[in-house]
Protein backbone atom coordinates (compact mmCIF):
# COMPACT_ATOMS: atom_id res chain seq x y z
CA UNK A 1 0.00 0.00 0.00
CA UNK A 2 1.40 3.37 -1.10
CA UNK A 3 1.53 5.95 2.02
CA UNK A 4 0.17 9.30 0.97
CA UNK A 5 1.64 12.64 1.72
CA UNK A 6 -0.28 12.67 5.27
CA UNK A 7 0.72 9.59 6.11
CA UNK A 8 4.49 10.25 5.51
CA UNK A 9 4.24 13.98 7.82
CA UNK A 10 2.74 12.08 10.48
CA UNK A 11 5.17 9.20 10.34
CA UNK A 12 8.12 11.69 10.25
CA UNK A 13 6.32 13.98 13.04
CA UNK A 14 6.61 10.99 15.54
CA UNK A 15 10.06 10.80 15.22
CA UNK A 16 10.62 14.03 17.19
CA UNK A 17 9.12 15.84 20.17
CA UNK A 18 6.20 18.14 20.99
CA UNK A 19 8.55 21.29 21.27
CA UNK A 20 10.22 20.79 17.98
CA UNK A 21 6.95 20.96 15.92
CA UNK A 22 4.65 23.34 15.09
CA UNK A 23 1.64 23.25 12.74
CA UNK A 24 2.08 24.74 9.52
CA UNK A 25 -0.63 27.87 8.55
CA UNK A 26 -1.83 25.41 6.05
CA UNK A 27 -5.62 24.42 6.45
CA UNK A 28 -4.62 20.54 6.38
CA UNK A 29 -4.62 19.66 9.83
CA UNK A 30 -1.84 17.11 9.49
CA UNK A 31 0.93 19.75 8.24
CA UNK A 32 3.64 20.38 10.44
CA UNK A 33 7.04 22.87 10.47
CA UNK A 34 10.00 22.54 12.46
CA UNK A 35 10.00 25.66 15.15
CA UNK A 36 12.82 28.09 15.66
CA UNK A 37 13.73 29.12 18.11
CA UNK A 38 15.08 32.20 19.91
CA UNK A 39 14.89 34.30 16.53
CA UNK A 40 16.74 31.58 14.65
CA UNK A 41 16.35 31.44 10.49
CA UNK A 42 15.44 28.51 8.61
CA UNK A 43 18.87 27.61 8.17
CA UNK A 44 19.51 27.98 11.87
CA UNK A 45 16.79 25.72 12.71
CA UNK A 46 17.84 22.99 10.44
CA UNK A 47 21.52 23.49 11.66
CA UNK A 48 20.16 22.78 15.38
CA UNK A 49 18.16 19.75 14.83
CA UNK A 50 20.06 17.75 11.76
CA UNK A 51 23.88 18.98 12.60
CA UNK A 52 24.44 20.28 9.40
CA UNK A 53 27.81 22.83 9.11
CA UNK A 54 27.63 25.84 8.74
CA UNK A 55 29.57 25.86 5.75
CA UNK A 56 26.39 24.30 4.09
CA UNK A 57 24.51 27.70 4.34
CA UNK A 58 25.39 28.97 0.48
CA UNK A 59 24.01 25.40 0.07
CA UNK A 60 20.98 26.24 1.56
CA UNK A 61 20.66 29.34 0.07
CA UNK A 62 21.27 28.12 -3.11
CA UNK A 63 18.56 25.33 -2.27
CA UNK A 64 15.79 27.68 -1.44
CA UNK A 65 16.65 30.30 -3.62
CA UNK A 66 14.60 29.27 -6.65
CA UNK A 67 11.20 30.51 -8.43
CA UNK A 68 8.95 27.95 -6.13
CA UNK A 69 9.53 30.16 -2.89
CA UNK A 70 10.57 27.27 -0.93
CA UNK A 71 12.80 29.87 1.76
CA UNK A 72 9.05 29.26 3.51
CA UNK A 73 8.41 25.73 3.06
CA UNK A 74 11.65 24.62 3.62
CA UNK A 75 10.60 23.47 7.66
CA UNK A 76 7.89 21.89 6.46
CA UNK A 77 8.15 18.37 7.21
CA UNK A 78 6.57 16.88 3.60
CA UNK A 79 8.92 19.44 1.92
CA UNK A 80 10.62 18.24 -1.00
CA UNK A 81 13.54 21.26 -1.05
CA UNK A 82 13.83 19.81 2.71
CA UNK A 83 14.50 16.15 1.52
CA UNK A 84 16.91 17.53 -1.18
CA UNK A 85 18.95 19.43 0.68
CA UNK A 86 19.06 16.98 3.47
CA UNK A 87 20.19 14.03 1.42
CA UNK A 88 22.79 16.29 -0.78
CA UNK A 89 23.97 19.04 0.73
CA UNK A 90 27.27 16.97 2.36
CA UNK A 91 28.16 15.26 -0.66
CA UNK A 92 31.75 17.11 -0.50
CA UNK A 93 32.61 15.41 2.85
CA UNK A 94 30.11 12.13 1.92
CA UNK A 95 30.12 11.20 -1.85
CA UNK A 96 27.84 8.87 -3.21
CA UNK A 97 28.68 6.84 -5.55
CA UNK A 98 25.50 5.45 -7.84
CA UNK A 99 26.29 3.08 -10.83
CA UNK A 100 30.12 3.06 -10.29
CA UNK A 101 30.20 6.79 -10.13
CA UNK A 102 31.62 8.74 -7.49
CA UNK A 103 29.28 12.40 -6.90
CA UNK A 104 31.72 14.89 -5.02
CA UNK A 105 29.83 18.16 -5.80
CA UNK A 106 26.08 19.27 -5.75
CA UNK A 107 23.96 22.24 -6.68
CA UNK A 108 20.68 23.18 -5.99
CA UNK A 109 18.02 24.71 -7.95
CA UNK A 110 20.29 24.72 -11.20
CA UNK A 111 18.05 26.94 -14.06
CA UNK A 112 18.35 24.81 -16.89
CA UNK A 113 16.97 26.07 -20.38
CA UNK A 114 14.47 23.52 -21.65
CA UNK A 115 13.45 24.95 -24.76
CA UNK A 116 14.32 28.13 -26.29
CA UNK A 117 14.49 30.77 -23.75
CA UNK A 118 12.83 33.40 -25.25
CA UNK A 119 9.79 31.72 -25.05
CA UNK A 120 9.37 31.21 -21.14
CA UNK A 121 11.28 30.99 -17.96
CA UNK A 122 14.41 28.47 -17.32
CA UNK A 123 13.31 25.41 -15.38
CA UNK A 124 15.12 25.25 -12.32
CA UNK A 125 16.40 21.45 -11.56
CA UNK A 126 16.52 20.81 -7.97
CA UNK A 127 19.55 18.97 -7.57
CA UNK A 128 22.46 18.51 -9.28
CA UNK A 129 25.04 16.19 -8.60
CA UNK A 130 28.72 16.20 -10.24
CA UNK A 131 31.09 13.83 -10.25
CA UNK A 132 34.82 12.86 -12.38
CA UNK A 133 35.99 16.68 -11.99
CA UNK A 134 32.31 18.19 -13.36
CA UNK A 135 32.83 15.40 -16.02
CA UNK A 136 29.85 13.62 -15.21
CA UNK A 137 26.10 15.18 -14.31
CA UNK A 138 23.41 13.28 -12.20
CA UNK A 139 19.88 15.93 -12.39
CA UNK A 140 17.45 15.05 -9.60
CA UNK A 141 14.31 16.56 -10.13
Amino acid sequence: MSKTEKDVARELASAFSEDELVPTTQTTEWSMSFKSQNGEDEFGTLKRIFGIRESARGLFEAATGGNGNEKQKILTLHSSSLLAFLCFNDVANHPITIDGIVYDEVMFEVKNDVIDASLGKPSNIDVLLMGDNRKKLLFLE
